[in-house]
């Protein structure tokens, strides 16, 4: 909404003239108590903004209470106020208060930003609202603001106009900035303006926005001088508007003006000091002229004489708001529809005062069109020429539905049975009043009424007698099979049984939804759901049926399962494919088990008269283990005997109770073998029997070789004596122990004095020192093998090898042999020879008396015994 501000002054005068008003009402004395219908009013009565004009729109307000209550005689509309105070949360609290009162029927808000906060209120409770003067574009979308509904064309009608104006008067060079308030007017309006016109390729040069409480405009219009504009599109209300085109002319700004309809009165000039400053304005409007329809020219008449309506702003439009609201609740009175619907079918092509309103699914309008305006100061007087009319596209919109355009005061009721012409199918009789299938023939007569009209027993037409159809008057639908009020080709769930039609086998039987098995029989009444032979109260799966039974109980069906018994063999190891079980033998008959297993009678007897020995299910015929004791019926002495399965012997007594199974004279209980009557004994445990193991006691030493081949301790007895080796103490009976034994198990040997594995008696050499024992003096010491001078002590041990009476060393010292007692061979022992080397000497003393000299000889055995002396002296 956007009005001119007046002075507090001017203000309070108006305010005061107007009585005060809690519920108006247009009184009619011709009314046969008519119900009162009480409207809410959204009304700005607090708010500087436009709180001024109040008096205008509830005079305005009333004119159209008078003219519906004077125009039928069935509703007394009053009215009552609600303060918005052009405010979004004040709106939505005043909005509350009206539901809490129980108000249904809402004109208003007349600012955008109440608009916004009381729908959101409003349409969350189902209530449309009817604004008069609401304009910002934000509002034209249903799904954000549902049954929101304006007589006054959207503010983007208002930016197309503008965007026109400004592009067909702007010069190559010109730049364009938009000024506007911050409230959703501008906001709205200065928008839509920015988007068209960049639509079109071309550039703002700048958008400002001020607060609605600014006065110092000063460094907006520098800026947008700064910026190199050349013409300012203004979106304002008249008093900050006026405030804007004076200071920019303060400042020298000699560009283009325009202005959305916020400054487009003539009125400026009461709120600007210069009105020259107006001069060239360009501003546009809703056309102001005065409308020509009949409601206009009632309303415009009314208005006229009162004073407030007079000189308020937007009353036409408040009148036809208020209007279209009671006639929509006529409407939703007589056709029994929602107040919305009704809203939309009255809205249409409806002439009103203001303009011809058709809404559009967004409940808007387009109005008579944009006046384009423009301010001319001459001869020191201000005027608004307004030359051209921007007319947007009307909707493009076809009705679907009989009530669009409805006129709820074209009404006549000629037979005068209460029901207006139009409605009325025999209007010249009043025994009736309403013929369906217009076949001439009455729905029903008044009873004690004369006339020469029948009765009609088939009032649609539908070829159902009205006395067997549930819906009489609508050739649709006759039935209603669960009483619900909806006729069952209607209705998605026609026995109401929780189930839709579509998915419901028995769409007319509640006791019935499904039928599994197709055969006619619902599920519910169905004792086998799935026509499988198998009754539901046996069937682990009564709505599968290509499964009934579930063995192991996993989930999965036998035919399914390939374990079916869950005993970890499949089922291709196990087959009894015709053999019912016994349970199920209980529960079906001959017939139904014949079905099942599409087998033949015959077959059938033979099968239940073999039976079932081990009650597994599977009948004997086709069981492969009759009996249940684990042993296939082929393999099996005793298939009928579940304690009995083998008779290894052959003796017709079962091996259970056989206490010779293999029949071969040792009993079972002592028999390694029971069943192996060619064994009994298994001496090493080998699971081997005896006449078949070739090593009986398991210790390495097949029988053949083995001395004691059932004795796992002993295998040899090299002595022959019956004692095993391990236990004799003397395996060879050689004499010698076998712990002092070189060779235990070789009688002709018991030494082994070298060590090289050859016994003494076969050895060459006994003690290995290289000498054979025939040469070897010491044929066992192998530290000695000569005897020279045959004492019996070794060479190496001896120190006179050849004992001739002078030690070894002595003689290695004197020169002669010691292994030789007579080294020069002349018979004399070296010890007594004084000349033991020279063979033709050896006595010194006849040399000696010869010569005069000492004897050799005694010299040499000094020296022996010199020698002698040291190697044997005594040692420390």
């Amino acid at each position: 909404m956007k009005e001119s501000t007046v002075s507090i002054i001017i203000l309070f005068l108006l305010l005061i003239s107007v009585a005060p008003i809690g519920n108006a009402s247009g009184e009619n004395s011709t009314k046969d108590p008519p119900t009162d219908i009480d409207v809410a009013f959204l009304l700005d009565t607090s708010s500087p903004a436009i709180s001024m004009y109040a008096p205008g729109f509830l005079a305005a307000a009333s004119i159209a209470i008078d003219h519906l209550n004077d125009k039928q005689d069935d509703y007394n509309f009053g009215f009552s106020t609600y303060d918005t105070g052009c405010s979004q949360s004040t709106a939505a609290s005043s909005a509350e208060d009206i539901i809490d009162d129980g108000l249904f029927l809402v004109v208003g808000a007349l600012c955008s930003g109440a608009s916004l906060g009381s729908n959101a209120v409003l349409s969350a409770a189902g209530i449309p609202q009817i604004s008069p003067t609401s304009t910002s574009p934000v509002l034209s979308d249903e799904a954000s603001y549902p049954d929101f509904f304006r007589v006054m064309p959207s503010d983007a009608l208002q930016s197309e106009a503008l965007n026109a104006v400004v592009t067909a008067n702007m010069p190559a060079d010109e730049t364009v900035a938009i000024l506007h308030m911050d409230d959703n007017y501008g906001q709205g309006v200065a928008d839509n303006f920015a988007n068209i016109y960049e639509e079109s390729n071309n550039t703002l040069c700048a958008q400002l926005e001020y607060y609605q409480g600014d006065t110092d405009f000063s460094s907006y219009i520098q800026e947008i001088i700064d910026a190199g504009c050349t013409s300012i599109v203004l979106v304002s209300y008249a008093a900050d508007g006026a405030m804007i085109i004076e200071q920019a002319a303060d400042v020298g700004f000699s560009g283009e003006i325009y202005g959305a309809d916020g400054i487009c009165s003539v009125s400026m000039g009461d709120e600007i000091s210069d009105e020259s400053d107006l001069d060239g304005v360009i501003c546009t409007r809703p056309l102001t002229t005065p409308h020509t329809s009949s409601r206009a020219i009632e309303f415009n008449t009314d208005c006229s004489n009162n004073s407030d309506c007079a000189a308020g702003i937007f009353t036409a439009e408040t009148y036809d708001a208020f209007s279209i609201m009671m006639e929509s609740f006529i409407l939703t009175e007589v056709e029994n529809i929602n107040l919305s619907d009704a809203i939309h079918y009255i809205g249409y092509e409806w002439e009103g005062a203001s303009s011809n309103i058709t809404f559009n699914i967004d409940g808007d309008v387009t109005g008579r069109g944009i006046e384009i305006c423009e301010f001319d100061y001459s001869n020191s007087s201000l005027t608004l020429n307004c030359p051209e009319i921007y007319v947007p596209d009307s909707f493009n919109f076809i009705p679907d539905n009989e009530l669009y355009g409805y006129d709820v005061f074209s009404l006549q009721d000629t037979d005068g049975d209460g029901i207006y012409d139009i409605f009325d199918d025999f209007p010249n009789d009043n025994c009736a009043d309403t013929d369906t299938d217009q076949d001439g023939y009455p729905d029903t007569l008044l009873s004690n009424c004369t006339t020469t009209l029948e009765e009609d027993i088939d009032d649609d037409n539908d070829g159902v007698y009205d006395i067997e159809d549930a819906f009489p008057l609508d050739s649709t639908e006759s039935l209603d099979t669960d009483g619900d009020g909806i006729g069952d080709l209607t209705d998605n769930d026609d026995d109401g049984d929780g189930f839709t039609d579509d998915i419901d086998a028995f769409p007319e039987d509640a006791t019935e939804y499904a039928d599994f098995d197709n055969d006619g029989i619902g599920d519910n009444a169905d004792t086998d759901d799935d026509g499988d032979g198998f009754t539901d109260d046996v069937d682990v799966f009564p709505l599968d049926s290509t499964e009934s039974l579930d063995t192991d109980g996993d989930t999965i069906g036998n035919n399914a399962d390939t374990d079916d018994d869950g005993d970890g063999f499949p089922d291709i190891d196990d087959s009894c494919p015709m053999s019912p079980n016994n349970e199920t033998v209980e529960n079906l008959g001959v017939y139904s088990l014949m079905t099942e297993y599409g087998i033949g009678l015959t077959t059938l007897l033979t099968i239940l008269d073999q039976g079932d020995t081990d009650n597994d299910g599977c009948f004997n015929l086709e069981d492969t283990d009759d009996d249940g004791d684990g042993f296939t019926d082929d393999v099996d002495v005793f298939p009928l005997d579940s304690t009995e399965s083998l008779d290894t012997d052959g003796d017709t007594i079962g091996n259970n109770a056989d206490t010779d199974d293999d029949g071969d004279g040792v009993i079972d209980s002592e028999d390694a073998f029971p069943l192996d009557s060619n064994e009994s004994l298994d001496t090493d445990s080998d699971t081997i029997g005896n006449n078949a193991d070739t090593d009986d006691d398991g210790d390495g030493f097949t029988d053949d070789v083995d001395v004691f081949p059932l004795d796992s301790t002993e295998s040899l007895d090299t002595d022959g004596d019956t004692i095993g080796n391990n236990a004799d103490t003397d395996d060879d009976s050689d004499g010698v122990i076998d712990s002092e034994d070189a060779f235990p198990l070789d009688s002709t040997e018991s030494l082994d004095t070298d060590g090289d594995n050859i016994g003494n008696n076969a050895d060459t050499d006994d003690d290995g020192d290289g000498v054979i024992d025939s040469e070897d003096a010491f044929p066992l010491d192998s530290t000695e093998s000569l005897d020279t001078d045959g004492d019996t002590i070794g060479n190496n041990a001896d120190t006179d090898d050849d004992n001739d009476l002078i030690s070894d060393e002595a003689e290695i010292t004197l020169g002669t042999d010691p292994l030789n007692s007579d080294t020069d061979g002349d018979g004399f022992l070296d010890s007594a020879d004084d000349y033991p080397l020279d063979e033709g000497k050896y006595s010194a003393s006849v040399e000696a008396e010869n010569a005069g000299l000492p004897g050799f000889g005694a010299s040499l055995m000094m020296v022996s015994l010199l020698f002698g002396a040291i190697l044997f002296r005594p040692r420390k």
